[in-house]
């Protein structure tokens, strides 16, 4: 039998007035579940006041309208404050709140809710924004009724196995970590040290302490034939030559390279084209541009058939003969990982700048040519068996997701029908097995 969900939950509007003074302010997110605000975000509320805040109590259920698609809902675990944008939910007599959190992350109902939104692009895909549901959409919204008891079981069973799930997740996203942190040591060691059993050297640098005595010492502008930055040109003509324009948009940062997702077209004069189009083994550097979590001066390794051109963001980086490209991407790659690429970052204007002579004139310690592309060799070999198990945590990954959204649809449906003495999933009559 079906109710209406309306009838499980009645919708909270009570503003905070004078109690916005002493009541933390909570935020909800997909992952967290109903937390405060201060742990989700570094700053404070953009809004000035929070008196018209609504008010939420213990066990309440609060969901972010704007982001259904996610799943963003939870229960408040304490008296607080939420954003009038989020809505907020009292449960009825004859319904347990975990029962309806589950239920409201269900797939099935946000495929319900995603049906009703309302706004600029309602229904859409998961970027959307700017649409939202109404409770008075939500609450017809029909639902399968079971009695009291058989939600308490049904909260209690998923609390059991989604713990688990949440946990293995939890693993497979430590190693993940763990290999990203392992890749970034493993690469800044190999760089400064060669990875052998040479003898090595007291630098006196705080961020490449020790190098191996044979090499070179050496200011980083040594390994550079030449630095030009890049333009953005025109919009496509038949005037001038039409090329591909690599923008920082393109940079895979994470492996050097360049990825073709979404190519822009740019037009530039046939002579600037050859004169300054891209050659196969040059890098490219990020100069402007950057973030708080992606600092400027991140560089790529150029692979492409040339002539291609490079946007005002960008520089591009012609390496001399005796320096390995290859290497040279890496060297790079390890400067900005040990921070010594920051050091020439100066900001202006709400944005970063490289300071191209300042950072070329960082000291580096640098092979012979063989041991460059034996580096360089070794690096490359670790990142692709680093990458497969990355691939395979991934993929571990989607799995146990999928596992959890089908688990809870299917429970809070009544496909998998909870044995309320032993608090284990059983086959219902149109579901199919879920554990």
């Amino acid at each position: 039998m079906t109710i209406p969900f309306g009838r499980l939950v009645t919708r909270l509007d009570k503003r905070a007035g004078g109690k916005a003074d002493y009541r933390p302010l909570l935020s909800v997110s997909q992952t967290h579940g109903v937390v405060r605000f201060s742990e989700l975000h570094d700053g404070e509320p953009r809004a000035e006041s929070l008196e018209n805040y609504k008010l939420v109590e213990t066990d309440d259920i609060v969901l972010n309208r704007m982001s259904v698609r996610a799943g963003a809902v939870g229960i408040a675990c304490e008296p607080g404050l939420v954003t009038p944008d989020y809505e907020a939910l009292r449960v009825n007599d004859g319904a347990d709140p975990r029962f309806i959190k589950y239920l409201m992350k269900s797939s099935w109902f946000i495929s319900e809710m995603v049906r009703r939104e309302r706004g600029i692009g309602a229904g859409g895909g998961q970027g959307v924004r700017t649409s939202r549901i109404s409770f008075a959409d939500m609450r017809v919204i029909p639902v399968e009724r079971f009695p009291l008891d058989v939600q308490r079981a049904i909260a209690d069973y998923l609390d059991h196995e989604t713990a688990e799930i949440d946990a293995f997740i939890a693993d497979q996203e430590q190693m993940m970590r763990l290999i990203d942190e392992h890749w970034k040591s493993s690469l800044i060691e190999q760089i400064q040290r060669g990875g052998s059993q040479e003898e090595l050297r007291e630098t006196g640098l705080e961020t490449w302490p020790q190098a191996p005595a044979a090499w070179s010492e050496e200011r980083l502008k040594a390994s550079v034939l030449s630095h030009k930055n890049g333009a953005w040109g025109a919009d496509p003509s038949e005037d001038d030559q039409t090329v591909r324009c690599i923008r920082v948009a393109d940079f895979d940062k994470k492996h050097g390279r360049i990825h073709s997702r979404s190519a822009t077209d740019r037009s530039y004069a046939t002579d600037v084209v050859q004169r300054e189009g891209l050659r196969h083994g040059d890098l490219l550097i990020e100069k402007s541009g950057g973030g708080p979590s992606s600092p400027v001066g991140n560089v790529v390794l150029y692979e492409g058939e040339g002539e291609e051109m490079y946007s005002n963001f960008t520089a591009r980086i012609v390496t001399p003969n005796w320096v390995d490209s290859l290497y040279a991407l890496y060297l790079h790659k390890s400067l900005y990982l040990s921070g010594v690429t920051s050091r020439s970052v100066k900001q202006s204007t709400g944005i970063q700048n490289l300071d191209m002579g300042m950072y070329l004139d960082e000291r580096v310690y640098l092979p012979p040519f063989d041991q460059q592309r034996k580096i360089a060799a070794q690096i490359e070999a670790e990142r692709e068996s680093l990458d497969r198990l990355t691939k395979d945590a991934q993929v571990a990954l989607e799995l146990a997701r999928e596992r959890k959204s089908a688990l809870i649809s299917a429970t809070v449906t009544g496909q998998l029908e909870v044995d309320r003495e032993r608090g284990a999933g059983q086959l219902g009559s149109e579901g199919q097995e879920a554990k």
